[in-house]
């Protein structure tokens, strides 16, 4: 996907290129190069796209959007987790992994040519006293959408739900997030 943003100045183009997850399991407890389902993984990509797309990003490209059950090939043998896992090329098989739901977020709700909207009380891209992750766009249809993430641990040192309110255009919508939540909201 490439945006366009509202704030770049002139200052150039920035593409964030080259996420992926599972590429250091040795020194994450409890992780394997691949692994299938992890919806840990899902929100990992889901902030890094929006904590990019919030500093200044056009844009954001995975490292690998197809691997195989190993997480690979490739010639370096630095195997990582992918979106897709390619289970049985032979036979055509393969799944989705949480990784490529969080990008759908992005990819199916904001088209091209998109605008980057600011939100009031944004910082570090939380707001409220919640510390929702937020970003919002403006599409070249008229459309403002806001990817909002409820996956920061509180002062509890655990996830909490919570309501947030998105106001836009004289319309407000009051919506519940649970723990561990990627909601996309659109005004047409």
């Amino acid at each position: 996907q490439r945006y366009q943003l509202d704030n770049q100045g002139g200052r150039g183009f920035l593409l964030a290129t080259e996420a992926c997850n599972g590429y250091l399991p040795t020194l994450l407890p409890g992780e394997s190069h691949v692994m299938p389902g992890s919806w840990k993984r899902g929100y990992r990509y889901a902030r890094d796209i929006l904590h990019q797309i919030n500093n200044n990003a056009s844009g954001w490209s995975d490292w690998n959007l197809a691997l195989d059950s190993q997480g690979g090939p490739n010639h370096a043998k630095n195997f990582v987790d992918s979106p897709i896992i390619v289970d049985a090329p032979e036979q055509g098989a393969f799944f989705k992994q949480p990784m490529f739901y969080a990008i759908g977020h992005f990819a199916a709700f904001v088209p091209e040519g998109s605008v980057r909207l600011s939100i009031n009380g944004l910082v570090d891209s939380k707001v409220g006293e919640d510390s929702i992750e937020a970003t919002a766009f403006l599409t070249p249809e008229g459309h403002v959408v806001v990817v909002a993430i409820n996956d920061r641990l509180h002062v509890t040192k655990r996830l909490r739900e919570c309501s947030i309110v998105v106001r836009s255009r004289g319309r407000e919508v009051r919506l519940s997030m649970k723990e561990n939540e990627i909601k996309t909201i659109i005004f047409k």
